[in-house]
């Protein structure tokens, strides 16, 4: 390892600190080439093209689409779904945007993409799922515009995308904020540990996907509660005339929490509920996903208090019990099938946005959908 200034303490920190993280993230990288090569040797449906708007999938924070050597796939974020939903007979896409940026200069960046979705398949609208971050992205883009109104990290307003948007739905987003975040612009972080982890996982990966330092520390204060609650949601409204959802991860036991999201996993858990905490995935809490739109079996009289930031328009599709890495199959551990599998789900849920097909949908927490004969012309709501 070279030094570049052998007289500066803090720099051989930094690069130990660096070398030792990743090193610790060797042995999950063979893991997740290993899970990969497996699912690209699985026998595919025959493919029928389907009627269905196209799905764009939405990376989050740190996200990106597929990591190759040359023509040779690694990594995907969202593991096997573009193949599996492909194989379906869906248009299915997962473009890439800036890993480290605020949801409003994320959202430019989609805008881009998805134009050119629509102009290579000729489709008036796209179906949107956004992962964590994405999801906040994919609402600022379906927002209506209005003015840019000044906050502490630059100007926000919709883009107005919405007419082009068939739906939108968002899997583990921060929209309320993420309590981990929101210790970054605290002089005593409670959870200060949690917080230099996260951070430090967050810089190693910015290094070791694009081969340079990143303003992380900027853009996890545009996740923190604080800037969500005071800002973004007070800017960012949702366009009346689309259909939107949310679902949640909750992996209900630390057996099933990756190892990386651990100490982040136990952090939330202790923070109160009325402050962003509670039941989790790992990063973010199941009240922050559903836009406090909680289930009976969760809410209790902490909960009562993000009644005034609720959004009761959004539909909550149901929690999946996998944590915030799993819900996309990044495969970084081997997570028991029987507890969620992220093939079915994505599966599922493109029938469920699927207009044409012929069976109302019910989400189970492993990602799997109860099928039952449509009773009438309108959808009947999916609950938790």
């Amino acid at each position: 390892m070279q030094v570049r200034d052998p007289g500066s303490g803090a720099i051989i920190k930094e690069q130990l600190k660096f070398a030792e993280a990743a090193v610790r993230m060797l042995p999950l990288g063979l893991k997740a080439v290993t899970a990969s090569a497996l699912r690209a040797l699985e026998v595919q449906p025959l493919k029928v093209q389907s009627s269905c708007e196209p799905i764009v999938l939405m990376h989050g924070f740190a996200g990106f689409r597929e990591v190759k050597l040359f023509d040779w796939t690694l990594i995907e974020y969202f593991t096997g779904v573009r193949r599996q939903l492909g194989a379906m007979g869906y248009k299915i896409f997962a473009p890439q945007v800036a890993l480290f940026d605020d949801p409003h200069d994320r959202a430019k960046q989609w805008l881009g993409a998805i134009e050119k979705i629509r102009e290579e398949t000729g489709a008036e609208k796209v179906h949107l799922v956004g992962h964590s971050q994405g999801g906040l992205d994919a609402r600022v883009l379906v927002a209506p515009a209005g003015p840019p109104q000044e906050t502490p990290l630059g100007s926000l307003c919709g883009l107005g995308y919405g007419p082009h948007v068939a739906s939108l739905t968002t899997i583990s987003t921060p929209h309320l904020g993420s309590a981990l975040a929101n210790e970054i612009n605290q002089e005593v972080p409670a959870h200060q540990d949690a917080l230099d982890r996260l951070l430090d996982l967050l810089n190693v990966m910015a290094q070791l996907i694009t081969g340079s330092e990143q303003d992380v520390k900027r853009a996890v204060k545009a996740l923190s509660r604080d800037y969500m609650l005071d800002y973004f949601n007070r800017i960012i409204e949702d366009d009346p005339n689309v259909p939107y959802y949310a679902v949640a991860g909750d992996p209900l036991s630390v057996d099933l929490v990756q190892p990386l999201l651990l100490p982040f996993y136990l952090a939330i858990r202790e923070i109160d509920a009325a402050a962003g905490g509670g039941p989790n995935d790992g990063l973010v809490a199941v009240s922050s996903a559903f836009f406090g739109n909680l289930p009976p079996a969760y809410e209790d009289e902490e909960y009562r208090e993000l009644g005034e930031h609720r959004r009761p328009t959004w539909k909550t599709l149901g929690i999946i019990q996998a944590d915030h890495i799993a819900e996309v199959g990044l495969p970084l551990w081997f997570q028991p099938t029987d507890t969620y599998d992220q093939l079915p789900f994505f599966a599922g849920l493109a029938q469920f946005l699927d207009k044409a097909y012929t069976a109302d949908m019910r989400l189970r927490k492993d990602g799997r959908w109860e099928r039952t004969p449509k009773s009438g012309p309108v959808p009947v709501t999916v609950a938790a």
